[in-house]
């Protein structure tokens, strides 16, 4: 009886800890766990010499969804622009839900910026692709703003950094007409081309 409540306890540990660190919506990672998982990758960026990318994300449209048909369906997009681009990652990659509309997505070793604008095209592509919701029409598309390092020290401060300057590329992307990405002038770049009109 005793290794039996030991082993429920374990447990519902494991599930409080899944809750602590996962979005009760989308199931995917929150917050809190992103800047964690952040940190251990820029450590390891910064052992190996490799490149650690962001991706932040906001979704283009979702307001009027929301205000159309209601907050039950609005939920249904963002489970669905989750499953979705959740499907065009790597099994290493990251997929966070930040809170509202907006997602990040964490690369480790990418090849480069033109990797990453290759997944952050694959994205754009999931979220355009959701066209209704509980039998309602939605029209949504998404913004996208890109930072990157590449071996740099994992100084204090640098996750909070990278999650800025994706943040602020993504005004960028939504100031030029949405639906498209946008690199941030400070990220590290180790190949030449990089465009994000999607248009």
């Amino acid at each position: 009886r005793v290794a039996e409540r030991t082993a429920e306890l374990e447990s519902q540990a494991e599930k409080l800890q899944l809750l602590a660190d996962h979005d009760s919506l989308t199931g995917l990672v929150n917050y809190g766990q992103f800047t964690r998982l952040l940190d251990l990758a820029l450590v390891r960026a910064a052992r190996r010499g490799t490149i650690v990318v962001v991706m932040f994300i906001d979704l283009d449209g979702f307001k009027a969804v929301n205000d159309t048909w209601g907050h039950a369906t609005g939920d249904l997009v963002l489970k669905a622009v989750a499953d979705r681009v959740q499907a065009r990652l790597r099994k290493e990659d990251v997929l966070a839900r930040l809170g509202g509309d907006e997602f990040v997505i964490l690369l480790e070793e990418v090849t480069g910026l033109e990797g990453a604008a290759r997944v952050a095209q694959l994205a754009l592509d999931a979220i355009r692709g959701r066209a209704e919701a509980d039998g309602h029409p939605v029209r949504i598309s998404g913004s996208i703003g890109i930072s990157a390092t590449c071996g740099q020290p994992a100084t204090p401060g640098l996750a909070q950094s990278l999650l800025a300057e994706a943040d602020q590329a993504m005004y960028s992307a939504k100031q030029s007409g949405k639906s498209r990405y946008a690199v941030s002038p400070h990220a590290h770049r180790p190949t030449s081309r990089m465009t994000g009109d999607t248009t």
